[in-house]
């Protein structure tokens, strides 16, 4: 069974790791302002605690970025996570949940966005997984880095690939789709 694999090019992770940059300094000054203000003691603690791992943990990304050794994002992670577990630990479960909730959006957002073209149909990913039957489509093509799904219900969907990930043969692919798309409206 023949398949082809596309990677698409998704413009808007620099956004969303700013976001979160944003969201992990948002909880490093109210832990830094919830250590100084509370009357607890062991709240004061594990706030400070709290900011001083988010601070080091936006440090080592920084660093990481800059070198280019290894995905900085993996710290984003963990600070939304700890920021996370602090607000659980100091008994703010609003701003626990609502970190929690950020955690995961933050996560799909860094999931590789795929179109995968095999003869039985399409699965195409953006933020969930969408099965596409060939019999829906009118046409299916990639040309000059754009791959264009038309379907029979005049909705379209384009999107640039990574040239970077995606090795493929344009007329190979092209041929591929258009086969399909004569096999499937023949069965019909």
């Amino acid at each position: 069974m023949k398949k082809y694999e596309l990677q698409l090019k998704n413009e808007k992770l620099r956004l969303y790791d700013r976001i979160t940059l944003f969201i992990l300094l948002i909880n490093f000054s109210l832990f830094i302002l919830f250590s100084i203000q509370s009357p607890d003691r062991t709240k004061k603690i594990v706030c400070l605690a709290g900011s001083i791992a988010i601070v080091s943990l936006l440090l080592i990304q920084f660093f990481k970025k800059k070198s280019g050794t290894m995905k900085s994002y993996v710290y984003s992670y963990a600070g939304l996570l700890i920021a996370t577990a602090i607000w659980f630990i100091i008994g703010n479960w609003l701003a626990g949940i609502l970190c929690l909730f950020l955690f995961l959006l933050y996560r799909l957002s860094k999931q590789r966005l795929l179109a995968e073209f095999s003869t039985d149909k399409i699965k195409y990913t953006s933020i969930l997984l969408k099965a596409i039957e060939w019999n829906q489509l009118n046409n299916a093509i990639l040309k000059d880095g754009i791959l264009t799904i038309d379907f029979k219900n005049n909705k379209i969907i384009q999107a640039e690939i990574d040239d970077s990930a995606n090795n493929i043969n344009e007329k190979e692919f092209n041929d591929f789709c258009s086969q399909q798309l004569k096999e499937k409206n023949q069965q019909k």
